[in-house]
């Protein structure tokens, strides 16, 4: 619970004493710390594996971000809840942990999620630099750490012990933590001094497979490849040990091995201890990567970040400096992850003034890995929330009008950022001018449209084998423009490339929003849509200017039904509880109510909210009773009274 307002929260443990005497927690303020949203399946992995290791520096505990279990709201003169790192890459991602610099780390709530909802397993870190683990019972420690992980529901640990002794200790507990029988744990094993033969190897070596073993997963150091003050560091010497321990089963082992970079260096010779520097563009960080790619094999391991928050923090070096604007971070983000944009302000050093990048085809984290969708049945609904804004809107009318931020609501975002194809092509951004749902939108938009001229965007990879009763329904604004283009759905169906249009029928819905229905013929019954679209088109004789915000996607059979969604007045508590109306695959909506009036307070995927932990229309105090409203995985909710 955080002590100045009694929200819940989850703080690092420190010392040995903590992590030994936590006990599990039978109180609602703990309940609403739990991360709830069961992990989200995905198809079989094709390519190779990929992990991100999350370390925001001075960042980790930002009172805007991960003191808030329910989301985070407030501003300073440099911060605001509605611009954090709000990372949403996650499908590029198998596995992420989240680093704090102490004993043991837990994931945030909202991180755990947020990853959980796009299939990615979300890992805590055990710390072990600069602590004695002399008179400690590593049985002891490893049911400790596996209650922990099963009260908070998330999914095991990344192991960071840069000392030089207590390898048997480490490697006991390990064991213990990746083999016991309560609870599934992935652990994954830092390349440190204990296991590189008295330094850190950079890669996998002979000394660093008990640890292997022991753990299941293991990371580099960052100084490999081209950053190595050696030769023949990289990861098909990672390769060579695995083939050579593991000669019936190496090919499943490459993937439990991830040759990481990390893409900080502050300034000139500030290298990680590398050699040579391995920034993004200036560097020899994708030149690295190429290094995994093999003609024979595919790929030699599996491949890691650690750190992409540079995209935001790049040459920050204290937590009340004035962070890059949220429209920037995205921007820089979506240049790392997808390719897809410039880089903006890009900095060689800090000292250096910022130049603008544009990333070639292989300078992207996409170019290396295969995106992966958890979209493979229906309901399928995304509202394009990005788990952050400076108003929130429910059905396009305004709720509240204040900075926030919550991962746990970020909406399924696009799987492409962006494909596009045809005679026009679009600027395309998270818009938080106008949302439909939550705080954004996605924003197509044009100064002019030629006539006669069409372009489709790529939206979202699937695996839904289709029926007769498929039907997807679109939400847009026209913004700024009196022009409303023709919008067809475009779908790709089983191993085709080309894309089948479908008409819609548009409706007016409300708070200047347009609804389209698109059914799916029923002659594409039982194919698999593959992936889906957006065919934007003017078939006017004079250009015209595109300002289209996309508010709500939804895939849906008709022939599926939510039920009535739970809607429950509460009286007034510190915490309050809908445990035998919850269903994990729903939010909820909390409302005070004050004089007649409903103000949306929070939304959060658990049965316990602390009312302490307001993130909206904060100003609102007193209320007299709560209500609760359930929004189900269809996107539907019973209206308030």
């Amino acid at each position: 619970m955080n002590g100045s307002t009694g929200s819940p929260t989850i703080q690092p443990m420190t010392t040995w004493d903590e992590l030994l005497q936590w006990q599990t927690p039978t109180d609602l303020t703990s309940q609403a710390s739990v991360a709830e949203i069961p992990l989200a399946q995905r198809p079989a992995l094709t390519g190779m594996s990929s992990l991100a290791g999350f370390d925001n520096g001075d960042w980790q505990y930002d009172p805007f971000f991960t003191e808030w279990s329910q989301g985070g709201t407030g501003q300073s003169n440099t911060r605001t809840a509605a611009n954090v790192y709000n990372f949403s890459f996650w499908q590029y991602l198998d596995i992420s942990y989240y680093f704090g610099h102490q004993l043991l780390t837990i994931p945030p709530t909202v991180w755990t999620n947020a990853a959980h909802a796009n299939g990615v397993l979300s890992l805590g870190t055990l710390n072990l630099n600069g602590v004695s683990k002399d008179g400690i019972d590593q049985t002891t420690v490893a049911n400790q750490l596996i209650q922990i992980a099963g009260y908070y529901q998330f999914d095991g640990y990344a192991i960071n012990d840069e000392t030089y002794s207590g390898a048997d200790w480490d490697q006991k507990l390990m064991s213990q933590l990746s083999n016991n029988g309560q609870k599934n744990l992935i652990v994954i094993w830092y390349d440190s001094p204990l296991s590189g033969n008295g330094g850190y190897a950079n890669e996998l070596n002979q000394q660093a497979v008990p640890f292997l073993e022991a753990a299941g997963y293991f990371q580099t150091n960052y100084c490999w490849g081209n950053a190595s003050y050696e030769s023949g560091i990289n990861p098909q010497s990672s390769f060579d040990v695995l083939k050579t321990n593991f000669p019936s089963d190496y090919e499943s082992w490459k993937n439990r091995v991830f040759s990481t970079l990390d893409p900080y260096c502050f300034n000139t010779g500030n290298c990680a201890g590398c050699g040579n520097c391995t920034q993004p563009y200036s560097g020899y960080f994708f030149e690295n990567y190429k290094l995994i790619q093999n003609a024979t094999e595919g790929y030699l391991t599996g491949i890691g970040v650690y750190a992409p928050a540079f995209t935001m923090y790049w040459c920050l070096q204290s937590n009340d400096q004035e962070l890059p604007d949220v429209m920037t971070f995205q921007n820089n983000d979506q240049a790392f992850w997808a390719g897809t944009t410039d880089y903006i302000n890009y900095q060689t050093s800090c000292s250096e003034q910022g130049t603008t990048v544009t990333p070639q085809a292989d300078q992207c984290m996409a170019y290396y890995i295969e995106p992966r969708t958890v979209i493979l049945t229906t309901p399928f609904v995304t509202d394009f929330n990005t788990g952050e804004g400076t108003f929130f809107n429910i059905y396009g009318a305004t709720a509240a009008e204040n900075p926030w931020n919550n991962l746990s609501i970020q909406s399924l975002l696009p799987t492409w950022r962006y494909s596009q194809s045809g005679s026009a092509t679009f600027d395309i951004v998270f818009s938080y001018a106008f949302a439909y749902n939550g705080g954004s939108s996605l924003l197509l938009s044009l100064d002019s449209m030629a006539a006669g001229t069409s372009g489709i965007i790529n939206l979202y990879q699937t695996g839904i084998t289709l029926t007769e009763t498929i039907q997807v329904t679109l939400i847009v604004q026209d913004t700024g423009t009196s022009f409303l283009p023709t919008l067809q759905l475009a779908i790709y169906l089983d191993e085709s490339t080309n894309p089948v249009l479908i008409d819609g029928t548009a409706q007016d819905v409300g708070s200047g929003w347009i609804g389209f229905t698109y059914n799916i013929p029923t002659e594409y019954s039982g194919s698999t849509l593959t992936a889906l679209g957006l065919q934007v088109s003017n078939n006017t004789n004079s250009s015209q200017p595109i300002a289209l915000a996309l508010g709500q996607l939804k895939i849906l059979d008709t022939t599926q039904s939510g039920g009535t969604p739970y809607l429950g007045a509460l009286t007034p508590a510190t915490v309050l509880s809908w445990e035998d109306f919850y269903n994990n695959g729903s939010a909820y909506r909390v409302y005070g109510v004050l004089s007649g009036e409903n103000y949306l307070l929070g939304i959060v995927r658990n049965y316990a909210y602390s009312t302490a932990g307001n993130i909206l229309n904060t100003s609102q105090s007193n209320f007299t009773s709560y209500v609760v409203q359930e929004v189900n995985k269809f996107g539907e909710s019973t209206p308030l009274t």
